[in-house]
């Protein structure tokens, strides 16, 4: 007979043995309850959250306690009375009847149990907290493996970008080498031979000095360009934007281009819409754009030798606009290379093969200053019939009103500036 201390089993005995498997850590994840096995609405002992009467038959895990263990019959046996070889681990008993030992099986006995264990999962049942946790688990895994794929993919494309960038920065230098050696050496040959007093010829001199002013003009606005890109790279480029006529404007840049178109033999259509509103720009940066792309389409204005310069105001996606369009007949611009035209560097594979001389940077320059303006560049070009670049510029005030006066008043005041 084996007489068990209740209080010490409840307080010290299960306490610890719960402590020991069923915590993770300080945080418990299972509910623990001892009940008798012939009445299970008196629990002996339990742990966590109290198991109803209908838990105690599904729990996760259902222990018998109490009973009897054959399956190492041996330990049964005192280890003063000898043991039969033949009886070791069969499942019986050695017990002394009066002076002789004698073997009794307890395999087949039905030995009841007085208590059972119960352990169930404080999610409710434990083969759903290991799926839930397995599909954790594999969310998990799967995020990790597509954040590596996207950061991969991300690396690789700034790796691409970055030797694309490079490249564009090689063949700039190579060109820009070029462009400028090109000017440079024509000046210093025509300084060179009026120097030494090689041309005597009044009309040559003429000819030598317009040649030593388009050269060194061409010098002059590949520097500016430069100087421009490498300040807007920087950050350090400001614009000082005031209210600006945009006829004013494109009159001032006709007026500087004048001597080009004339060396050229180009013929200029302007169509300038009269009272135009004006618009918040610095005046030297739109006129450095309109000029650019001026240059621009009798560079590449083909044999027709024909531009047009276009401005007018109109309804835009987002009010009133100015937009101050610049055409060509000329070479155009393939679908493949439209994309990248406003790129800084990039030259289209028709431009080069052309051999015409530029650094790639004009058109990014443009879209720059425009966009600091609150504005954008649209581009129309079908290959070998031309090309189209529009400024859309926002006027300085919504439609119908500026500083609380009528349009109509608005036009007037206009037609008195103007």
């Amino acid at each position: 007979m084996v007489t068990l201390n209740l209080d010490y089993l409840q307080h010290e005995f299960f306490p610890v043995l719960a402590k020991r498997y069923l915590y993770n850590g300080d945080h418990l994840d299972y509910n623990l309850a001892v009940a008798s096995r012939a009445d299970p609405r008196k629990i002996i002992y339990q742990l966590g959250t109290p198991l109803p009467a209908e838990a105690l038959a599904t729990g996760d895990v259902t222990v018998s306690l109490g009973s009897l263990r054959f399956d190492e019959p041996d330990n049964l046996l005192f280890d003063m009375l000898p043991r039969p070889k033949e009886q070791s681990g069969s499942g019986n008993v050695a017990y002394l009847r009066g002076d002789r030992l004698a073997v009794k099986s307890f395999r087949n006995l039905p030995i009841e149990s007085p208590w059972q264990l119960v352990v169930k999962h404080r999610t409710g049942s434990l083969e759903a907290a290991v799926a839930s946790t397995r599909r954790r688990s594999l969310m998990i895994s799967f995020g990790i493996l597509l954040l590596l794929a996207v950061s991969v993919a991300l690396v690789i494309i700034s790796t691409r970008r970055a030797q694309r960038l490079a490249e564009q920065q090689m063949e700039f230098v190579s060109a820009v080498s070029h462009e400028l050696r090109t000017p440079l050496a024509v000046i210093r040959s025509a300084g060179e031979n009026l120097a030494d007093g090689v041309i005597d010829d009044r009309q040559q001199v003429r000819r030598y000095g317009a040649l030593i002013q388009s050269e060194g003009r061409r010098l002059t606005e590949m520097v500016e360009q430069v100087l421009e890109f490498a300040g807007a790279q920087s950050g350090r480029q400001n614009y000082e934007l005031r209210p600006v006529q945009v006829g004013e404007v494109v009159e001032t840049v006709l007026a500087a281009c004048q001597s080009l178109v004339a060396e050229g033999g180009f013929t200029v259509d302007t169509q300038i819409q009269p009272y135009l509103p004006p618009v918040m720009a610095d005046a030297a940066a739109l006129r450095n754009s309109i000029q650019n792309l001026l240059s621009n389409a009798m560079k590449y204005g083909g044999e027709q030798r024909w531009v047009g310069l276009k401005a007018q105001s109109v309804a835009g996606e987002r009010g009133r606009e100015v937009r101050i369009t610049v055409e060509d007949h000329g070479l155009g611009i393939s679908p493949a290379d439209l994309p990248h035209i406003f790129e800084p560097f990039y030259r289209g594979r028709e431009v080069a093969a052309a051999q015409i001389h530029g650094n790639g940077l004009g058109l990014s320059l443009v879209k720059r200053i425009i966009e600091a303006h609150g504005g954008r560049v649209s581009v129309e070009s079908v290959p070998t019939r031309g090309s189209a670049f529009t400024l859309h510029l926002p006027v300085m005030a919504p439609a119908g009103e500026v500083s609380g006066k009528p349009e109509s008043i608005l036009d007037s005041e206009l037609k008195i500036q103007n």
